[in-house]
């Protein structure tokens, strides 16, 4: 009894060892899978290899200055200019309202400036929340 019993947990153990083969790709490393390139044949130029993909991104700078009306006090006469991605305008400076492309007003920053929010004087014309103020 003993010995059937030896005989039988032997064989059941069996199937699951496994040995590794020679074309197991598990076990080989991925750089012996790699085709190797065909050999240069004479008198032919040499291919051409492009460039290595940048790693990061190319970042240029905005320069221009340019914003949009966030704020109207019609009373008061003053709007308020997200000057987002831009830099900001200078104290004093005067720049020139637009809506849809037409000109509509014209400011000149007076200030306080917070953080990328300034406050600007309206000279002439009037000015709505959405206009694009700029420089001209």
């Amino acid at each position: 009894m003993r010995f059937t019993w030896a005989l039988l947990t032997s064989v059941s153990l069996l199937p699951g060892c496994k040995h590794a083969n020679s074309t197991d790709t598990a076990t080989t490393p991925p750089s012996w899978n790699k085709p190797r390139p065909a050999p240069a044949k004479r008198n032919q130029a040499p291919r051409a290899v492009s460039a290595p993909a940048e790693k990061f991104p190319r970042v240029t700078p905005i320069l221009e200055t340019k914003g949009t009306v966030k704020a109207v006090n019609p009373t008061s006469g003053f709007v308020v200019i997200d000057f987002y991605l831009s830099k900001l305008p200078q104290v004093g400076q005067r720049m020139n309202l637009y809506r849809r492309g037409l000109k509509v007003g014209e400011i000149k920053i007076s200030g306080p400036e917070m953080s990328r929010y300034i406050a600007a004087d309206i000279v002439a014309g009037e000015g709505q929340v959405g206009d694009e103020a700029r420089p001209d």
